[in-house]
């Protein structure tokens, strides 16, 4: 006799909670959810939305160490693991990748990040708090423009010092690193570090 496996997944809040493997279709008749509204049932090729992590990468357009150092520094959770010991993604994983991959795109230091995981991981609150991160990273954004703005100041002024093509020891920006008299170094004001 062949028996028929259904693939069940219960799901509380987009979070895996419970994977079963049943025989026949009253298998989860069993399964008795605390709060309906939260609890959704999906039969679903649960396996095929498994990744390792090298498809994971592929699927985030990133390399595998750049996942790996995502979870040690605690903005990816750790994965599932399979009885041999590999790492076993799921597509909650691949979405907080992308969110991850979006925030530093934006230039978002990893304790902005972990501030907004945070703050996303309860949807319930509102979104003062997100709007104050966004604000910081703004003012963070505006001191380094104001910065790279002095600095493109200082580079023009040494280009302009050589309008034509001359020997070195008479070029003008060589003369002008070499007589510049350079401050203790300002502090960079970036929250990058």
């Amino acid at each position: 006799m062949v028996m028929r496996v259904t693939m069940c997944v219960v799901m509380v809040r987009m979070r895996i909670v419970v994977v079963c493997v049943g025989g026949h279709k009253g298998f989860l008749d069993s399964v008795k959810p605390i709060r309906q509204a939260e609890v959704t049932i999906e039969s679903t090729s649960f396996l095929d939305s498994l990744m390792k992590i090298g498809e994971l990468a592929q699927v985030a357009q990133c390399t595998v160490e750049t996942v790996r150092y995502y979870e040690k520094e605690g903005l990816l959770p750790a994965p599932a693991r399979t009885a041999g010991n590999f790492r076993v993604y799921g597509p909650e994983h691949a979405e907080r990748l992308r969110f991850i991959r979006n925030c530093r795109a934006l230039d978002m230091s990893h304790e902005e990040i972990h501030s907004l995981l945070r703050l996303a991981d309860k949807p319930a609150e509102g979104c003062g708090a997100i709007n104050a991160v966004f604000d910081q990273h703004i003012a963070h954004v505006d001191e380094r423009i104001r910065e790279l703005t002095q600095l493109k100041q200082q580079l023009a002024g040494l280009r302009e010092r050589c309008v034509s093509e001359q020997a070195s020891d008479a070029c003008g920006i060589l003369q002008g690193l070499a007589a510049m008299e350079v401050e203790s170094r300002p502090e960079r004001h970036t929250h990058l570090g």
